[in-house]
């Protein structure tokens, strides 16, 4: 099994993190070799990765988009951690998504997490968008350092959590409690719902708070990779405090 890395981020990414095996990598022959370029060869060489050169036409048969940037990579699966191994981190933060359908906002998701310190990212195994072409590449090569473990049941995912200390905070529209009024402190769990539907009720029944974004204009809602953002960067600065 092996999927398509597109774009210059996140096959460097892949290079620099190490957790997939690259087979090759296939980058059009009138590219410009500007410093990523050059950077993306240097470490291709030092790893033992396969480079070939390709026409525009050969290119655009190996790719299921056109956004490549002039650079494939064919690659393996990566190695993933538990949420075992998560419980043992001091003061962890755990991201858990639910009924996500874009795959670009999923990969904007991925971005935020990783960028956010968090140290794992739980999503359903089924109804959920897939990590595509288009979510690794929205990610620009976050998919590469994050943890992402996949859940038969989320609700009891976020249930496990705060069975085992954890504070298990809910985002929604018609949250109790701005989000920062929380005092985020040790290990926290946020949950997420989908672009259309929110949480699940269930779901928020076993958190400990459900919060809300306060929004000013004509327009009630936020982007649920925007609201990650949002709440994710509370937390950090919080703890950075």
């Amino acid at each position: 099994m092996y999927i398509m890395l597109y774009g210059k981020n996140p096959i460097l990414e892949s290079l620099k993190a190490g957790k997939r095996k690259l087979y090759r990598i296939f980058i059009y022959e009138g590219i410009k070799k500007d410093s990523k370029l050059k950077e993306i060869l240097y470490l291709a060489k030092e790893k033992d990765v396969k480079v070939k050169y390709v026409s525009r036409k050969q290119l655009s048969q190996l790719s299921e988009s056109k956004n490549h940037q002039g650079i494939i990579a064919k690659a393996g699966g990566r190695s993933q951690i538990g949420l075992r191994r998560i419980l043992k981190l001091k003061n962890p933060l755990v991201l858990i998504l639910e009924g996500i359908k874009d795959p670009r906002n999923y990969g904007s998701i991925i971005r935020t997490a990783e960028t956010a310190g968090v140290n794992a990212l739980v999503v359903p195994e089924k109804d959920f968008a897939p990590l595509n072409t288009d979510a690794i590449k929205a990610s620009t090569g976050a998919t590469e350092y994050i943890n992402i473990i996949k859940s038969s049941n989320t609700t009891k995912t976020a249930e496990y959590l705060k069975e085992r200390g954890f504070m298990v905070i809910g985002a929604d529209m018609d949250g109790e409690v701005p989000y920062t009024d929380i005092k985020y402190k040790g290990p926290v769990a946020v949950v997420l719902g989908g672009e259309d539907t929110g949480l699940k009720r269930i779901t928020k029944q076993r958190c400990d708070f459900i919060v809300r974004i306060p929004v000013q204009g004509k327009v009630t809602s936020l982007n649920v990779s925007v609201s990650a953002g949002i709440i994710l960067y509370e937390i950090v600065r919080q703890r950075n405090s």
